[in-house]
């Protein structure tokens, strides 16, 4: 194990950590803090934070970026337009994308399924994340694959733990 892989099972034990279990360990340290936490939450936005919509449109207008104000209001708001209006030409052509996709995607039905030990697996996901790390991909798809080897590393010790029989356990040399 070296550095990278500590920091990156600490980044993984970090994001499974809940804000309630923080708030709850600090509880008897800093009895007060509920208080403090619920006055915050209540002034989370002071008036003179607030920039006017007036000020947003003149500095887009400088900038040669026309817009109206509702559509500052659905931005500031993160409401998005989805619709999207199509031809039919553009619905066909994009049905026939989506089958044909779909048929390249399909796994044929007479495969059998194939069952992969975790062993293997996890020799995969390291291999993976070898090739990655030297690769220079993202620290966040390395991260991604490290917790899918984690994810199968459990698994496996899942496996192990099953007790066939009683004879397993008591082997003789």
């Amino acid at each position: 194990m070296n550095l990278k892989d500590v920091v990156f099972s600490l980044a993984h034990a970090w994001k499974s950590v809940s804000s309630n279990l923080i708030q709850s360990s600090w509880k008897k340290l800093w009895p007060t803090m509920n208080d403090v936490s619920e006055t915050e939450e209540a002034d989370e936005w002071d008036p003179e934070d607030n920039v006017p919509i007036v000020d947003w449109l003149k500095n887009l207008s400088e900038k040669g970026l026309e817009t109206s104000e509702e559509n500052l209001n659905s931005w500031f708001e993160g409401i998005e337009e989805t619709e999207q209006i199509m031809t039919d030409e553009e619905i066909i052509s994009e049905a026939v994308e989506e089958e044909s996709f779909v048929e390249i995607l399909e796994p044929p039905t007479t495969t059998t399924a194939v069952r992969v030990k975790p062993d293997n697996a996890l020799i995969c996901f390291n291999t993976c994340i070898t090739w990655a790390e030297e690769n220079g991909m993202s620290a966040k798809d390395i991260i991604i694959l490290c917790n899918m080897r984690e994810k199968v590393f459990k698994q496996g010790l899942r496996v192990a733990q099953k007790q066939t029989s009683i004879k397993d356990y008591f082997k003789t040399t």
